[in-house]
C-alpha cells in the first residue's frame, strides 16, 4: 500500500483563530478561486476536455506551458482536429473558457488583422 504525506499535524497544531466558524463551503471555494497562483516557470495552463462524436466526455488532459507560443501552437492544432474540445485557459491574471470553434474564430481574426 502506498502512503501519501499529509499535513495533519500542522492543522492540529494551528491556533483556533486560524479557523472561522461561520465560513461556508461556497465562501471558501470563492476565496480559493479568487486567489490562485501559478509557479513562476508556468506561463499558461490548458485544461482540455475531449468529447466523442456523440458529445460524450471521454478524457480530460491538462498541460502546463512555459512559453505562450507553444500554448498557441497547441491550441491551433487541437482546434482543427476532429471531435469537439473545450478548453480552460488559466494564467496569473484570468481564467478563460473556450470551445474549438472559439479558438478557430480567434485564429481567423488574428490572421485577418495581420493581412490588413
Amino acid at each position: 500500500m502506498k502512503e501519501f504525506p499529509n499535513n495533519w499535524q500542522r492543522v492540529h497544531d494551528a491556533p483556533d483563530e486560524a479557523f472561522q466558524d461561520d465560513l461556508t463551503w461556497e465562501a471558501f471555494e470563492q476565496i480559493r478561486l479568487d486567489s490562485w497562483d501559478l509557479l513562476d516557470s508556468v506561463c499558461l495552463v490548458i485544461r482540455e476536455e475531449h468529447y466523442d462524436p456523440r458529445g460524450k466526455l471521454y478524457r480530460i488532459t491538462e498541460k502546463n506551458y512555459q512559453r505562450a507560443a507553444a500554448a498557441e501552437k497547441h491550441l491551433a492544432k487541437r482546434a482543427t482536429e476532429e471531435g469537439a474540445h473545450r478548453f480552460l485557459l488559466v494564467d496569473n491574471a484570468q481564467m478563460l473558457e473556450m470551445t474549438s470553434m472559439d479558438v478557430q474564430q480567434e485564429i481567423t481574426d488574428l490572421e485577418d488583422e495581420t493581412n490588413d
